[in-house]
């Protein structure tokens, strides 16, 4: 098993085949916000124990092989790490022996940056990507470890993994994943964070030029309505939100991501506020723009968000998945 804190860190980019030479690689991206441990719980929901087998039943389904690409990237907040433990070893790993095993995680605990607190893992299988770099900044003033930033609430990190494709047909082919959640009670928190994020994705990019794809996957705590998502979605971000690329005939499921724990059985979502944002140039003339925002449509296959909840009226997490199948 591969533990979140370990993989060698990198600071400069390594050459891979141009992408022009590389063929298009199918990729899902999965981002759920699974609820940690909490001890007590709150009513109607369950602890632990008790929801880890519905949602390990759920992430073995959207990430089997044979029917989701081996490319596929799994984004997960409120992750505590023996929480990251059951997930790898009972979940990812659950078929493999301690030498076969292909999933791994990259992250660490956002109270101390190693296994304290809750971690923003990304999921990853090591036969399908190499990782060359890893990260996790914290969205406050300093980027201090540990610290809370302006007015939030709890403390909040970005993790930043930068990976190039093992598979044959796209080999060589290198991307930017991260992964946030960012914070629910500070307004000011939540708008920095995300300047701070457009901030190091420029940065790392500019490491890595041989990045052709870029995505964020996360819990933004952050409605559309709200500062930070108009942040990440102005003109010149570098960002769209998949949902914006994707007719409304055309999304699975509901358009609510976080519902809670009601007890009430007709209870439905509340509020949108889990993403997935892709890398868009939007810098250019309107007509580049509107050139590249088409480009990027092309990419997207799929978009849906995924229940919590089936006929056992149990919830597994107080989020719903966000899913957006991708060839890029």
């Amino acid at each position: 098993m591969g533990d979140a804190s370990s993989p060698p860190r990198s600071t400069a980019s390594t050459p891979g085949p141009s992408a022009s030479t590389s063929k298009s690689i199918p990729l899902r991206i999965i981002t759920h916000n699974i609820r940690y441990a909490a001890d007590p719980p709150e009513e109607s929901e369950l602890r632990w124990p008790e929801r880890f087998p519905k949602l390990s039943a759920h992430f073995k389904y959207h990430t089997r092989p044979q029917f989701s690409p081996p490319s596929t990237l799994v984004c997960m907040q409120e992750v505590l790490h023996p929480q990251l433990q059951d997930l790898l070893r009972s979940t990812f790993n659950s078929n493999a022996s301690s030498e076969e095993n292909d999933w791994d995680s990259v992250g660490v605990g956002r109270t101390d940056g190693k296994k304290g607190g809750e971690y923003s893992p990304i999921f990853y299988r090591r036969s399908a990507w190499t990782l060359l770099h890893f990260d996790t900044v914290w969205l406050n003033e300093t980027r201090t470890v540990g610290k809370k930033g302006w007015d939030a609430a709890s403390i909040r990190i970005l993790t930043v993994a930068v990976l190039e494709s093992n598979l044959p047909d796209s080999k060589g082919r290198t991307i930017l994943a991260m992964n946030t959640h960012l914070d629910d009670a500070g307004p000011v928190a939540r708008r920095e964070a995300a300047k701070t994020i457009l901030n190091v994705t420029s940065t790392v990019k500019e490491q890595f030029p041989a990045i052709t794809f870029t995505f964020l996957g996360g819990d933004l705590n952050s409605p559309p309505h709200d500062d930070a998502y108009k942040v990440l979605n102005k003109r010149g971000s570098g960002f769209i939100d998949t949902r914006r690329l994707v007719l409304d005939e055309d999304v699975y499921g509901d358009e609510k991501t976080f519902t809670g724990f009601p007890h009430d059985e007709k209870a439905k979502g509340k509020w949108r506020i889990d993403y997935v944002h892709l890398g868009i140039k939007d810098d250019g003339d309107d007509n580049d723009v509107q050139a590249e925002k088409e480009k990027v449509r092309g990419w997207v296959k799929g978009y849906g968000v995924l229940p919590n909840r089936f006929d056992d009226r149990v919830w597994m997490t107080d989020h719903r998945a966000v899913v957006a199948d991708l060839v890029i």
